[in-house]
């Protein structure tokens, strides 16, 4: 007569073939995969590195340059305000409502020809 198979029988039959390919291979697997694609990275990022500092000495020169004009036109507007120190500034602001109001106190306060009115685009704030 033929042997009846039980249940655990079958279950550690279908688990055999499973073992080969199983949690530590596919991590090993996974690891081989994660250290290609790192080494691969590293490569890129070295070329790109080595073009950026090309393009930062260029930009620093430029920076450079830039700031020390910026000085000597800061230097500029520090002698000219020198010489008016007599006089007072109002600054208007952009919104023209405030900037009407601004001027109309000041024509009723009579005290008009003491202050000098500037635009903030000629204003470096």
């Amino acid at each position: 007569m033929r042997r009846r198979r039980t249940r655990r029988w079958r279950r550690s039959r279908s688990r055999r073939g499973r073992r080969r390919r199983g949690k530590s291979r596919r991590r090993r697997k996974a690891a081989l995969f994660e250290k290609k694609k790192k080494k691969k990275k590293k490569k890129k990022k070295k070329k790109k590195k080595k073009k950026k500092k090309k393009k930062k000495k260029k930009k620093r020169k430029e920076q450079e340059e830039e700031e020390e004009e910026d000085e000597k036109e800061e230097e500029e507007e520090e002698k000219e305000n020198q010489d008016e120190e007599g006089e007072k500034y109002i600054f208007f602001p952009l919104s023209i409502t405030t900037a009407i109001t601004l001027t109309i106190l000041t024509i009723f306060s009579g005290e008009f020809n003491t202050y000098k009115i500037k635009s903030p685009h000629t204003v470096r704030h």
